[in-house]
């Protein structure tokens, strides 16, 4: 990519005036070894930005608290570098955003299609979007240091293809899904964070005794599809079929197999890290090819053992019948009315502010948004609470196989539809600037003023947080993340696969069909929707030769 002049004492002035978020290299980010001696580093002679022709770049994100104000920001920084591009930030609505992006992705040459968008709910994006990788080695023309693109942020977080390690979404904040409950009311009943499943279910038992709901959760169907109950059954579908990467990782001969990972990797349930892409590599074919035959499927034993627990504990434990037309389930758990909700960790720092709120004697939220009667107590935190076996534990040969792990990664998943090759290089260098101290500063500063709560540790290197909210998401412990299931809502999250799921869901909550017909009707509606699910980069006659690189429906 042909890179723009700057004006780097433009860009110095930036960092000096951007200083709120402190600079260093937090203590828990990998340590980045210095740039080689030959090395292109930025010169310190001011220089004359280069002639060119206006252009747009357009940011089309879900909207949130702080969202529009840190992207402004960016907006500015990098207009104030380039007189003639023209940075257009279009925030959409949360709700609905998946249906519109998927809609607008039919069409990316389209009029009015954005450029940079959240790519990781867009169902199949193949050769539609920019592969950030073709450009980590390049350096950044805005690293003060001089480095490679790749080593400006945390390279080794980002979520990449499991067949090519290929990525095509940047996410620079790191997260983790936790459960949140009352220290007060736990210390008021007599019960301690539970470490299982069996003890979450006691201390249900007993805080619904004492006349509290136990657990805080919506029910609808954002719930269950993006939400708090659909990141519940990702991480415990993970428990029961880690075995399953057996069957599809990459065999010696498949066009996927990686000697450096693949020839010395062995299965470690202890390790919540082994199945990571950057250790074992897959075979995407092998796992279709699995899922068509019905040898990889939602209807195991262990996946009908993990709905009896939920079962156990939905809906009795979360409002009764009321939890299923629950959409929000912050007001109960505030005003001391129920004691758990599972939340990214990020609530953790909006909570802190909202006691300094209710000490102040002020009020939280606004007309609809309102909480009346919040209360002011101490917040305690556990991770995923293991399901276990009758030993009490977990096993390979078992129906829970390993202990749970939770949804934990980076966030973002900024990518960017790949429309041409001049308008790439503009999006590209407009990436570099955001992927860096510089760009990212800018965005964090301008958030965090205006309310955003960071939900983990910036991914971006010599960037931290504020110490108070350092502090605030101190207390989360890394399990790993489980997010490998294909069946925990619907197959491959294919729209109306889905659907089927969480209709099938309330049915079986709700006891009007049993565990066991749940994972049957589950598998056979991933069959009468496998089809439209099948990437377009898979035909079904590949499954013939599952070593062979796939020839694709248009093969």
């Amino acid at each position: 990519m042909k890179s723009l002049k700057k004006i780097l004492a433009l860009v110095l002035a930036l960092v000096l005036a951007l200083s709120v978020v402190a600079c260093g290299k937090p203590a828990d980010t990998p340590v980045v070894d210095e740039p080689a001696t030959e090395t292109e580093t930025p010169s310190t002679e001011t220089e004359e930005v280069e002639e060119e022709e206006p252009y747009t770049i357009t940011i089309s994100v879900s909207a949130g608290t702080g969202v529009q104000e840190g992207w402004d920001a960016v907006a500015a920084a990098y207009e104030a570098l380039h007189p003639n591009a023209d940075i257009v930030v279009d925030l959409k609505p949360g709700e609905g955003y998946p249906d519109w992006v998927n809609t607008v992705s039919t069409d990316i040459q389209a009029d009015g299609v954005p450029d940079i968008v959240t790519v990781n709910t867009i169902a199949d994006r193949t050769d539609m979007t920019i592969n950030w990788n073709e450009y980590m080695e390049d350096v950044n023309p805005y690293d003060p240091q001089g480095r490679a693109w790749k080593d400006c942020f945390n390279y080794d977080a980002q979520s990449k293809s499991a067949e090519d390690n290929s990525f095509d979404n940047i996410s620079l904040n790191s997260v983790q899904v936790i459960w949140f409950y009352n220290k007060d009311m736990f210390a008021e009943v007599g019960v301690e964070a539970p470490k299982t499943w069996d003890e979450m279910v006691e201390v249900c038992e007993k805080l619904y005794a004492a006349g509290y709901q136990p657990i805080s959760i919506e029910g609808d169907y954002k719930s269950f599809y993006e939400m708090r109950m659909g990141w519940l059954c990702r991480n415990y579908i993970d428990q029961t079929n880690r075995s399953d990467l057996l069957i599809f990782r990459s065999q010696p001969g498949d066009y996927t197999y990686d000697p450096d990972k693949d020839d010395n990797w062995e299965i470690d349930y202890e390790d919540p890290y082994n199945d990571y892409p950057e250790k074992v590599t897959r075979n995407n074919v092998r796992k279709w090819a699995a899922i068509y035959d019905g040898t990889y499927s939602a209807n195991t034993p262990g996946h009908k053992a993990m709905w009896d627990n939920f079962c156990k504990v939905f809906p009795k434990y979360a409002g009764e019948d009321a939890f299923y037309g629950c959409t929000d389930c912050m007001p109960a758990f505030y005003q001391g009315k129920a004691g758990m909700i599972v939340n990214t960790g990020g609530f953790a720092v909006s909570f802190a502010r909202d006691q300094k709120k209710l000490a102040a004697g002020e009020a939280l939220g606004e007309g609809e948004d309102a909480i009346e009667g919040a209360q002011q107590f101490a917040l305690g935190t556990f991770p995923m609470p293991s399901m276990t076996n009758e030993s009490g534990k977990w096993g390979a040969d078992e129906l829970f196989q390993s202990p749970a792990r939770s949804i934990e990664v980076a966030t973002g998943f900024l990518g960017a539809f790949n429309k041409n090759a001049v308008q790439t290089a503009h999006v590209v260098d407009f990436m570099m600037f955001y992927v860096s101290s510089v760009g990212y500063s800018a965005y964090a500063n301008a958030a965090l003023e205006a309310g955003w709560a960071p939900d983990g540790a910036p991914l971006v290197y010599d960037c931290t947080y504020p110490e108070d909210i350092t502090a605030a998401l101190s207390s989360m412990e890394f399990i790993g993340n489980g997010q490998n299931a294909d069946f925990a809502r619907g197959l491959s999250d294919n729209p109306e696969s889905t659907r089927a799921f969480y209709d099938l869901a309330l049915q079986c909550l709700k006891g009007e069909i049993t565990t066991q017909e749940y994972v049957e009707k589950q598998a056979a509606q991933h069959m009468q929707y496998f089809e439209a699910a099948l990437p377009s980069s898979i035909a079904i006659s590949d499954f013939a030769n599952p070593a062979n690189e796939p020839v694709g429906q248009d093969g």
